[in-house]
């Protein structure tokens, strides 16, 4: 099913897809003010949508733990710079995060010392192994 649906694109498409799979984008070259426009972008979606979520209740919480530059750049260089995807990203972390560690633990980082005895055995167990090579893109790769 998937040969036939990649044989139905351009080579232009298909490439692109193949890319994808692999970790190669486009070349962005990040400048001050790509990033400066991508946060100002970010922060206007996260207005219009963090009502109810607990990215709200995270910057109720803590307003300089989800307003750190360093962090929020962390989600738009994930999304390639994507502001409204970036903004989509940091929802959805602070939702699985408080789903997995609770409301506590919302605004600060995890630590080895905040997972249970069944989390350390899991890591423990190799059912999980950041291989030694990285990928084209330089990002570490994991092998489950």
């Amino acid at each position: 099913m998937i040969a036939s649906d990649m044989s139905k694109l351009s080579l232009q498409e298909r490439e692109k897809a193949e890319n994808d799979v692999h970790g190669i984008g486009d070349n962005i070259v990040e400048t001050p003010e790509l990033l400066n426009r991508c946060l100002e972008e970010m922060n206007h979606f996260l207005e219009a949508m963090k009502r109810g979520t607990a990215y709200e209740l995270a910057e109720a919480m803590d307003r300089s733990y989800t307003t750190n530059v360093h962090f929020r750049t962390m989600f738009v260089r994930a999304e390639r710079y994507r502001s409204l995807e970036a903004a989509e990203r940091m929802i959805r972390f602070f939702d699985c995060k408080k789903e997995l560690f609770g409301t506590e633990l919302l605004v600060k980082d995890i630590l080895l010392e905040h997972l249970s005895t069944d989390d350390i055995e899991a890591l423990e167990s190799g059912g999980l192994q950041v291989c030694p090579a990285k990928d084209s893109g330089g990002r570490p790769m994991l092998a489950i």
